[in-house]
């Protein structure tokens, strides 16, 4: 897996979900903005992710889903490709 624009990552190091909640909630409070959710970024990554690479199996380990369900949950491939 390269690193890449669908990869959220720090001087080459992946950034864990939470981390990556973190930054986005301090972002929001800094901006004097109503809170949102991050769960819709990790819909969308889910989603880019599969479109670019079509690999069901490497989804779920990125995401750390425990089965390809829940994986394919969260990422879907548009009927565009």
């Amino acid at each position: 897996l390269k690193v890449n624009d669908l990869i959220f990552h720090h001087e080459g190091n992946v950034l864990s979900y939470r981390k990556i909640q973190y930054a986005h909630d301090t972002a929001f409070k800094a901006a004097v903005l109503s809170h949102r959710s991050t769960h819709v970024l990790r819909h969308t990554g889910a989603t880019l992710f599969l479109e670019e690479t079509g690999d069901p199996l490497a989804l779920q380990q990125m995401g750390n889903w425990k089965d390809q369900d829940m994986a394919m949950h969260y990422g879907k491939i548009m009927s565009s490709r």
